[in-house]
């Protein structure tokens, strides 16, 4: 199995945080991720817990996740003919137009022109 991978964050640029992709197999031997991404849960306007979604993934979103952000080191990525970033979270909630989705996960996406070079 690989190790799991982690990209260290900051979330809303104060607190400290990680998202973590853990690998494993399920009964017939497939490769799965566990995938857990953290977010701040606002209590009241001074008062916050940092609580985290949980995912199973597989197949060419494993691989999709995986390549481009953990490999990246990056939890958002501005990917080219798209008007925003585009987080690990949209792609596994399809919250992004089909063809942008299928490129990601076909991994035939270009990075944005104006995006840093070391992406």
């Amino acid at each position: 199995m690989k190790e799991t991978k982690t990209i260290e964050v900051k979330l809303n640029r104060i607190y400290d945080a990680y998202f973590s992709l853990k690998f494993e197999e399920d009964e017939q031997g497939n490769e799965i991720g566990i995938l857990t991404c953290p977010y701040i849960k606002w209590l009241s306007r001074y008062e916050h817990v940092i609580l985290e979604n949980v995912y199973k993934l597989s197949g060419k979103e494993l691989e999709c996740i995986e390549k481009l952000y953990f490999d990246n080191k990056a939890i958002t990525m501005p990917i080219e003919n798209y008007h925003k970033r585009i987080d690990m979270e949209d792609v596994i909630h399809r919250i992004i137009p089909d063809e942008i989705y299928n490129n990601l996960i076909n991994g035939t996406y270009k990075i944005a022109a104006h995006a840093d070079k070391i992406i």
